[in-house]
């Protein structure tokens, strides 16, 4: 397994169940009681379980292994590799752009963090218990992953439509996630600075979506409008919208 099953259980998990041992649900002459958790995850996943035996044995205690060597022992290196992902190439190419855009770290953290998928949207939040609905807040009957809150959300759309049509960035909807943020850092455009109003961008379309969740704005505003130089003005980004559907930075 690749992951915790906490972060693929399609529903949330019981609070009851997070104690459970694996022994708890094997039985030594049918096998895996599958149908105690057969609701809760994908079929890819159960399938993977009912192909794995399970020899339980008195006396032999649980201990921790480290599932990415064969020894089950712990290495540095394999836990960078882990880190960096199947497709290091393309992740480490990204953080370089990322860390060459000139806005705050946190600007850069969070980043790093979209072509990942590991923001708190309702999808995973649902994943990990922390939420009962895994739609968007502003989009009734939508799932809000990551793509949906930065790409595909009828507010957020208005926001890329209005660079668009300033012939600004990169805006195929058919690019992987991933694929597309790192198409915006290296896109050559005569706007030098549009890597770092991408970023800009992405970070108040990721507060704007929390601000709307917490009840402090109604919804997300239809238009950012950066100006040159953008830099000055990142440092005070607490200020909040001066009027809903217009927010700009100069």
């Amino acid at each position: 397994m690749q992951q915790p099953l906490l972060e693929v259980a399609t529903r949330p998990v019981p609070a009851s169940v997070h104690q459970k041992m694996v022994t708890d649900y094997w039985n030594h002459g049918t096998g895996w009681c599958c149908e105690e958790f057969r609701d809760l995850l994908p079929e890819s996943t159960l399938n993977q379980i009912t192909s794995i035996q399970v020899y339980p044995e008195a006396g032999i205690q649980d201990e921790i292994f480290w599932g990415k060597t064969s020894s089950g022992l712990f290495l540095i290196q394999t836990a960078i590799a882990m880190l960096w992902g199947d497709n290091s190439s393309d992740d480490r190419l990204i953080w370089k752009k990322i860390w060459k855009v000139e806005v705050p770290q946190k600007m850069r953290l969070l980043m790093w963090l979209v072509p990942q998928g590991v923001l708190m949207t309702n999808t995973n939040r649902v994943r990990r218990g922390m939420a009962s609905k895994p739609e968007c807040n502003m989009c009734p009957g939508l799932l809000e992953d990551t793509s949906h809150i930065f790409r595909t959300c009828e507010r957020v759309r208005e926001v890329w439509h209005y660079f668009e049509q300033a012939n600004t960035g990169v805006h195929d909807p058919n690019l992987e996630l991933k694929e597309w943020v790192l198409c915006n850092l290296t896109h050559m455009t005569n706007d030098t600075t549009w890597p770092m109003k991408f970023t800009v961008a992405l970070w108040w379309l990721w507060r704007w979506r929390n601000e709307a969740c917490l009840g402090r704005i109604s919804n997300i505003p239809g238009s950012l409008k950066l100006s040159t130089p953008v830099d000055i003005a990142i440092e005070s980004d607490t200020k909040v919208p001066r009027k809903e559907g217009e927010t700009k930075i100069e």
